[in-house]
């Protein structure tokens, strides 16, 4: 599901677009959901109901103030101690102050505390590629946001990092830290925080709740 919302999204913003409409939103996401081989297809009336109250949801209270300059599925690469750094930003806005948005998308309904917002490091290698790739930096204006956008959520959506919370050479350092462990394949049972346990497909077997294993 969480694939079939980014494509959505994608084609919603697809390159020389100029209609943002609900209508044109609700069409894409019946054509993209329909075109899917969903798990459950006795599911599929309920998913897509829901699909069009997230989405129409969105169009009407997260539209992008400049919705023709955004940008899906930005690229990024660049060299972090001779590890090469590859992903996608989700979303770049610039909006009609100048100022740039960097949007991660959330299909359900994922919720941030403060120690989460702290603690997550998404947001914060997007706002890093920014500084690092050289493509990216030709984009990059002086005010520079960052927000997780739970679609799912019908009461809090918007989760804004606070700018102190980037903090360049920490995350550079995280970042090393993690891929030596990585390298030395060194994987600590327990995580920084709850909210990355909610996607581990591992947790049935996790000590942290079921006690160690022989």
């Amino acid at each position: 599901i969480g694939m079939a919302y980014h494509e959505i999204l994608q084609r919603f913003f697809e390159k020389d677009q100029e209609d943002f409409s609900w209508e044109r939103l609700k069409g894409i996401t019946g054509k993209v959901l329909e075109g899917k081989d969903l798990e459950f297809p006795s599911m599929k009336r309920q998913i897509m109901d829901k699909a069009f109250s997230d989405f129409e949801r969105y169009q009407k209270e997260h539209l992008p103030g400049e919705p023709s300059s955004s940008k899906m599925e930005t690229d990024f690469k660049f060299d972090l101690g001779g590890n090469e750094m590859r992903g996608r930003i989700d979303q770049i806005n610039i909006e009609h102050d100048g100022s740039m948005e960097l949007v991660d998308f959330k299909s359900g309904t994922t919720r941030y505390s403060e120690h989460d917002l702290e603690d997550e490091i998404q947001l914060k290698i997007y706002r890093l590629a920014m500084d690092e790739d050289s493509r990216l930096r030709q984009l990059k204006v002086r005010d520079v946001k960052m927000k997780y956008l739970s679609l799912g959520s019908q009461k809090k959506a918007e989760f804004f990092l606070p700018e102190g919370y980037y903090d360049r050479e920490k995350l550079i350092k995280r970042l090393k830290e993690i891929i030596s462990g990585i390298k030395s394949e060194r994987f600590r049972a327990e995580p920084d925080s709850y909210n990355t346990c909610n996607y581990c497909d591992f947790e049935i077997v996790c000590p942290k709740y079921y006690g160690k294993y022989d």
